[in-house]
């Protein structure tokens, strides 16, 4: 009976080394795909959902994975396709350090600039407030 106990210890053991051994290497795993992200072709409301659901998986593996706010700013500026440039620029020299709601505003806030401009470059120029005209007025009171 002693020898049996022994040996379903010593399993149990063996099994939550290999559980523990497991979730190290998934953890693992997953802060490299986070670290390692990039924004393709998606848009930003999915590119941040992406990785705040990556960063959500990494944390329910162990409370020793919480993921500091300026860390998801880095992983997002960082993933950003090339269009989001100047802003990832502007991103990782703001002081101070945005937090990660300041960024995906601020990114959300330009896609929709691009989505216009990109609309609008296509059809013809129109006249309004912020079109840049010159007046040019001769001073020769029409001579």
């Amino acid at each position: 009976m002693l020898k049996h106990q022994t040996n379903a210890r010593v399993l149990c053991l063996t099994r939550e080394r290999m559980f523990r051994d497991n979730k190290e290497s998934r953890a693992i795993q997953i802060d490299t795909e986070l670290r390692s992200i990039v924004m393709g072709d998606v848009g930003v409301a999915a590119y941040c959902s992406k990785i705040t659901t990556i960063a959500n998986q990494l944390e329910k593996l162990s409370l020793e994975n919480k993921i500091p706010d300026k860390n998801f700013v880095i992983y997002t500026s960082n993933g950003l396709s090339s269009r989001f440039e100047s802003v990832a620029v502007m991103i990782r020299h703001r002081v101070p350090f945005p937090t990660f709601e300041e960024t995906r505003s601020i990114l959300t806030l330009e896609e929709q600039r691009l989505n216009l401009s990109c609309g609008s470059s296509s059809s013809a120029y129109t006249y309004h407030s912020s079109s840049p005209t010159l007046l040019h007025a001769n001073g020769n009171d029409g001579q």
